[in-house]
């Protein structure tokens, strides 16, 4: 079993991307960080090439009445299946060109086992298993389309919810190559 997926070198900056933009989404309404190089700096960074990114983030009014954010129409649902009790918090899709992005965080009354096994069920026989990680309640999976860990992507983490509920946060990134 090899513990990485390999994407093509295009890809690797869209999946940065994409773990850029995940992280950013579930800081939402964290403090303030002045850390990072300016904006301005950051985009002089960046290549020619053009990156499509949309979100769609559950507001707190929504969250107050059960709305969900929503989930993208050209999601792979078919090939990356959730659960049905699936309340999505936030959504991203990132296109580049050369492959898309999907990113979602969303919450489940399973259990952080159950989310492993859920996964481990309902994904077909083109995914096969690349790592499988647990630590202190949580847990991070990762699925790729050739058994040698390259081709397209699933990563998911599941932990315990931090609003004292008996909910599960579960995060999936799907990867697809063009």
């Amino acid at each position: 079993m090899h513990s990485r997926i390999t994407p093509k070198p295009s890809l690797r900056r869209l999946a940065a991307t994409v773990a850029l933009a995940s992280v950013g989404l579930v800081a939402c309404g964290g403090g303030d960080d002045n850390s990072g190089a300016p904006a301005d700096e950051q985009a002089d960074e960046q290549t020619d090439e053009q990156t499509d990114v949309q979100t769609d983030v559950q507001t707190d009014e929504q969250a107050e009445g059960g709305g969900d954010a929503d989930l993208p129409d050209e999601f792979p649902r078919d090939m990356v299946p959730l659960p049905d009790d699936a309340e999505i918090v936030t959504t991203s899709t990132v296109d580049s060109g050369d492959g898309v992005a999907y990113t979602l965080l969303y919450t489940t009354s399973k259990s952080v086992d159950d989310v492993a096994d859920y996964y481990g069920d309902e994904l077909d026989s083109s995914w096969h298993e690349v790592m499988k990680t647990t630590s202190d309640g949580g847990l991070f999976l990762a699925f790729a389309t050739e058994s040698d860990g390259t081709g397209d992507g699933v990563q998911i983490s599941a932990g315990p919810a931090n609003d004292g509920t008996d909910q599960t946060t579960v995060s999936v990134i799907v990867i697809l190559n063009r």
